[in-house]
């Protein structure tokens, strides 16, 4: 008797908290369970239902009559519990699908940052060159333009010196000649 007790408390217990599911609530619903509750319940009726108060024998009565449509309920339960716990292997296919795609994008951005990031460094170095080149040129630069000066300096200086060579040179071909022309017209009153 006790222990139709136990058996009814923990069925209406559990069917009245919506059958939170515990390891021996899984299994409760099987049909050779359901068969044994329902014929325990037959039997309190029949046999033991003056042992339980009028409140206690009305429930036991209802428990009776509702029992197949409660189990029917608690499967019912446990297989939405189940589904919502382990999702279709078409959503799991999915989801990993989806994983897989965004892996392979991570690793093709970062494929692509990596070789972005060895262009930067390629261009960084090409510009230090094009910079130290530049300095270079400058420098050169500088230094053409300075001798470019000295030699422009230079040859305005030799070419004044020729200029002034020139001069001594045409006053001295004009002495010259005009001391030759005396001296020829000199030479010619001789022979005339």
């Amino acid at each position: 008797m006790i222990k139709v007790k136990v058996i009814w408390l923990m069925i209406h217990a559990c069917l009245k908290l919506n059958f939170l599911l515990s390891p021996m609530l899984l299994q409760l619903p099987t049909i050779m369970n359901e068969t044994a509750i329902l014929e325990s319940l037959s039997a309190v009726i029949n046999h033991n239902l003056h042992l339980f108060s009028d409140g206690q024998a009305k429930e036991i009565m209802n428990l009776k009559t509702t029992f197949p449509q409660l189990m029917q309920e608690c499967r019912s339960s446990i297989e939405i519990k189940r589904r919502s716990e382990h999702p279709s292997w078409s959503t799991l296919e999915k989801t990993r699908s989806l994983l897989e795609d965004f892996v392979k994008t991570g690793e093709g951005i970062r494929a692509e940052v990596e070789e972005l990031n060895n262009k930067k460094k390629e261009l960084e170095a090409q510009l230090k060159v094009i910079k130290s080149n530049s300095l270079h040129v400058k420098e050169e630069r500088i230094e053409v333009s300075r001798q470019m000066e000295f030699h422009c300096s230079l040859a305005m200086e030799q070419t004044a010196e020729i200029v002034a060579k020139d001069a001594k040179v045409n006053q001295a071909n004009k002495k010259l000649e005009h001391s030759l022309k005396s001296k020829w017209a000199a030479t010619r009153d001789l022979f005339s």
